[in-house]
């Protein structure tokens, strides 16, 4: 923002700069004319120039195209201080200052390439050392004498107006920056109200950029939540009256209550143009910042106008010439008054026809009249006439009207600024360099300071002026302060800092700046308060903000809980609704066997034929089988759920067992689907083998295979084996030309529980968990498991698995199959004692021990298992059922261990679940068969207890 206004202000001083110009080429325009008429005509040339040389008032100099003056006349002379032959025959250079010189070449040049100049500003030395600045024109002649070419040039002395004009922009800058520190926000509004300018107080207040606000409709700024400008708006009633109106108001950007003064600001045609917009703390006074405000306005409104009247009388009074803008202020035209006596045109004017009568007598006047309220600056040069016999008059009048009534301006706004700068509550200082005897500067002294400034350090005002900044400041604040006003003094450039003075525990912020090239200006402005209130925020921020903290980390932790609880609700539901199926599913897979188990046995009783008896058992057994493969799956699922299932890898042949599947599988087609198996092994020998877990693998193929059955009504099925990828795997594929699986199901059928009805006319069976079981092989041996299928098309099932080097531990096989034809003659009358409550599966056992060689002996629960071995001392082993009444089989089983540790007890249960094996093993038992219990499995391991 700082940047900005000093942009600005720039901005300003040069629109001033570029007035002062064009107001002094006014004054120049008779003075160019009169030049023209002299030395730009072919007749009376030199009569013409003779008038110049010879003026006493119109400053003339010449010189040739080396740049050496050749004349000089007197006015010039009296101007710069110098005498003739100081300057004749010397470079015109010599005469000019160093910034005038550098440019003395271009202008020269110009002057050569269009005969003319005009209204060019130079810089002059003057013979005392001292610089003045003028207003050149000029033309160049050709001289037929010396045949070569002359500039002619005649000079305006331009300093006094110079000088205002410096002052009014100093001026300008100075309190232009003064104003953009005041503490007070303003802003100026154009007639739409749209915000044209802020300064610095409303920014910092507003926390907002100047482009946030810049553009931007006044109550949209101050009064975000509504649509309009407030009721008791000032600017309302000011557009109404055209007067400053104020009124008390809330201000919603500044968050609190303000004395809101709006001021219109007129052009010279009575325009409205600007609108100063105050809000000012009503605790606080406004009338400075307004002051500024309109004084900004004014100076920027100020163009200054300062014409000339250029005339030229002869011997008799008679106007040959008359030019000017000035003419008007007389209520004359240019031009109108040649070949009129002046002494009638201006009879009216008795100072002015004195004056010329004055000059006619060769006298040369120099003198301030004012007429008709207008202030002139009139110069009257005499110049010989041709005859020598009489004077005629080069005169000029200088309309300075403006130039008087801006330097009374500038002295009343210099009153105003004065009382405005010593009531502000900013403290201010102006310093001055001090320099030594040898120019060197080694201080800066007090020039003038404000009240508040005087405060700020305890003292009065008279304590400061002209006294050093090291009298006064305290010396730990002095050298950081010399290094930025060696900076601010090399640079030009402002800077603003904080600063504390410890002896007397005050914070300021400072603003520092150039005024001009040997004084600077400091602001200091009294933060203490909101410095030690910053810094109890600051303390108070910091404990919210630690709080802060720690409510989002409880809020995170919070949302993870939720999302979890969430997660976990939407897999137990989904878990619910998938084992509900599966429930539904199973129910109906066992009911099917158990149906023709139970429906066969009772057909039994009526067969008329062994034929039909065997038919019967068969069926049986067949149905038997279904159930035991239903139950088996629930177990497996339960093993690999908890990780107790691991691969057995053992030697196998490739090609004699893929082709045992393909038989086996082959002949399970029902004779109602017209389905061709076919078997592809491509370089696969009789020699090829593969260390695998052949039980898993050949329940994968199964799987496979038998799904591909289910849902194949017609077609082919294709089961191939192939070497891949240098002989490192072995990939399966199973595909079919059956209904297919969509393909967004293709994931979901390995899930557990899972069944995807892809026809509701085809009827499938199976507990959902054959594929999960697959998958779950297939993984646990190092391999992937894939389908592609599409609906209607069929389906491709791909199994792919390592080809693993020789094993280094695999565990021993039992290698005792107890074949029932010689079970026949197992035994040496040992005593088996068999825990049973349940009739039907006792009489099951003892047939199965009819033709061997053991003594049995029933108990009906545990409790009596263990009076039974108290009583019978050469029992060698006991076949203990797990849920039985009184005493359940672990409770026997643990008793009877303390007392017989001999004793072998195999545990007999329909528990098949992983948790059940292991309560098991953990039990102490020898050894367990599963329910229902086949004949060579409880053989095997009657054998492997009895042969240790």
């Amino acid at each position: 923002m700082k940047n900005n206004k000093q942009s600005n202000c720039n901005s300003n001083c040069d629109d001033v700069s570029s007035a002062a110009t064009n107001n002094l080429q006014f004054e120049n325009m008779a003075l160019k004319q009169i030049v023209f008429k002299l030395l730009n005509t072919d007749f009376e040339s030199e009569e013409q120039l003779s008038l110049l040389r010879n003026s006493e008032v119109i400053p003339y100099i010449s010189f040739d195209t080396k740049c050496s003056i050749i004349e000089v006349n007197s006015a010039w002379l009296r101007m710069s201080g110098y005498e003739k032959d100081e300057v004749i025959n010397k470079p015109i250079q010599n005469f000019q200052s160093d910034f005038s010189r550098q440019n003395f070449q271009s202008c020269f040049s110009l002057l050569q390439q269009n005969k003319v100049i005009s209204n060019v500003i130079e810089e002059c030395k003057h013979k005392n050392g001292s610089m003045f600045h003028v207003l050149k024109s000029g033309v160049i002649h050709h001289d037929e004498h010396k045949n070569e070419h002359i500039a002619h040039c005649i000079y305006l002395d331009i300093s006094y107006n110079i000088s205002c004009q410096k002052n009014y922009i100093e001026s300008l800058k100075e309190w232009e920056i003064i104003f953009d520190t005041i503490s007070t926000p303003i802003i100026i509004l154009d007639p739409e109200q749209t915000v044209v300018h802020a300064n610095k107080a409303v920014l910092d207040k507003s926390e907002l950029l100047a482009e946030k606000i810049i553009g931007k409709k006044c109550h949209s700024v101050f009064h975000k939540s509504l649509a309009d400008r407030p009721l008791n708006c000032p600017c309302k009633k000011m557009f109404q009256t055209l007067q400053n109106e104020t009124h008390e108001m809330y201000v919603e950007m500044l968050d609190g209550i303000y004395l809101v003064s709006c001021t219109p600001l007129f052009d010279n045609d009575g325009k409205l143009k600007n609108i100063i917009h105050v809000a000012t703390d009503i605790t606080e006074k406004t009338k400075y910042e307004k002051q500024i405000l309109l004084s900004e306005q004014r100076f920027k409104n100020v163009v200054l106008n300062t014409p000339v009247v250029s005339f030229v009388i002869d011997k008799n009074g008679i106007f040959t010439l008359s030019e000017g803008l000035g003419l008007t202020k007389l209520e004359l035209q240019p031009g109108e008054v040649v070949g009129l006596s002046a002494f009638d045109v201006y009879k009216d004017y008795p100072q002015i026809v004195a004056s010329i009568k004055r000059g006619l007598k060769g006298e040369n006047v120099h003198e301030n009249l004012i007429i008709n309220d207008i202030h002139f600056d009139i110069m009257y040069t005499p110049v010989k006439d041709t005859s020598g016999k009489g004077y005629q008059i080069i005169g000029l009048a200088i309309d300075n009207t403006e130039s008087v009534k801006a330097q009374q301006e500038l002295e009343e706004q210099e009153k105003k600024f004065r009382m405005l700068f010593s009531q502000m509550d900013q403290g201010v200082a102006i310093f001055e360099e001090i320099k030594n005897p040898k120019n060197k500067k080694n201080d800066y002294k007090y020039i003038d300071i404000n009240d508040a400034y005087a405060n700020i350090f305890g003292l009065e005002r008279k304590d400061f002026i002209n006294e050093s900044i090291t009298s006064i400041v305290h010396e730990n604040f002095q050298p950081g302060m010399f290094k930025r006003i060696e900076d601010v003094m090399k640079t030009g450039q402002s800077i603003l800092y904080e600063e504390y003075f410890k002896d007397i525990d005050v914070f300021v912020d400072i603003i520092m700046y150039r005024s001009q090239y040997n004084q600077f200006v400091v602001i200091m402005r009294d933060i203490t308060d909101k410095k030690k209130n910053d810094a109890l925020l600051q303390e108070k921020s910091e404990e919210l903000e630690a709080q802060n903290e720690e409510y989002l980390q409880l809020n995170e932790e919070l949302l993870q809980a939720n999302q979890e609880l969430y997660e976990a609700k939407e897999k137990a539901v989904e878990s619910d609704m998938l084992k509900s199926s599966f429930l539904a599913n199973l129910s109906h897979e066992i009911r099917t066997p158990m149906n023709a188990i139970l429906g066969f046995s009772d057909l039994l009783h009526d067969a008329e034929t062994y034929e039909d008896k065997e038919h019967y058992i068969s069926i049986i057994q067949k149905s038997g089988e279904h159930l035991m493969s239903i139950i088996n799956d629930i177990v497996d699922v339960s093993k690999i759920e908890t990780g107790q299932v691991q691969p057995y890898y053992e030697l196998i042949y490739v090609k004699p067992f893929i082709l045992e599947i393909y038989r086996t599988m082959k002949v399970t087609i029902p004779d109602n689907k017209y389905i061709e198996l076919e078997i592809a092994y491509a370089k696969l020998t009789d020699d090829s083998t593969l260390y695998i877990d052949q039980v898993k693998l050949r329940q994968i193929l199964i799987n496979l295979i038998s799904n591909a059955i289910k849902f194949t009504q017609s077609g082919k099925i294709t089961f191939a084996a192939s070497m891949k990828n240098n002989n490192k795997e072995i990939e399966f594929v199973v595909s079919d030309t059956g209904i297919g699986v969509d393909k967004k199901d293709h994931t979901a059928i390995f899930d557990r529980f899972r069944q995807v009805e892809s026809d509701s006319n085809i009827k499938s069976k199976g507990s959902g968990l054959g594929l999960a079981i697959s998958k779950a092989y297939v993984e646990m041996m190092g391999g992937e498991i894939s389908v592609s299928s599409k609906i209607n098309k069929g389906s491709r099932f791909t199994v792919l698995l390592p080809c693993i080097d020789k094993p280094t531990n695999i565990p021993a096989v039992s290698k005792h199959k107890i074949k029932q034809e010689n079970a026949r003659n197992f035994g040496e009358n040992e005593t088996i004692i068999i825990a049973e409550d349940d009739d039907v599966n006792y009489f099951y056992l003892s047939r199965l021990f009819a033709n061997t060689h053991f003594t049995i002996i029933r108990s009906h629960h545990g409790q009596e298992a263990v009076e039974l071995v108290d009583k019978h001392p050469d029992v060698k082993l006991v076949l203990m059922d797990i849920k039985m009444p009184v005493m359940n089989g672990y409770e026997a089983a643990r008793r009877i261990q303390k007392k017989y540790p001999n004793i072998s007890i195999v545990a007999q249960t329909a528990y098949a679940l992983v948790e059940d094996e292991k309560r098991i093993k953990d039990a102490g038992f020898q050894g367990y068969i599963r329910k229902p219990i086949k004949r060579d499995s409880l053989f095997e391991v009657l054998h492997s207890i009895y042969s240790k």
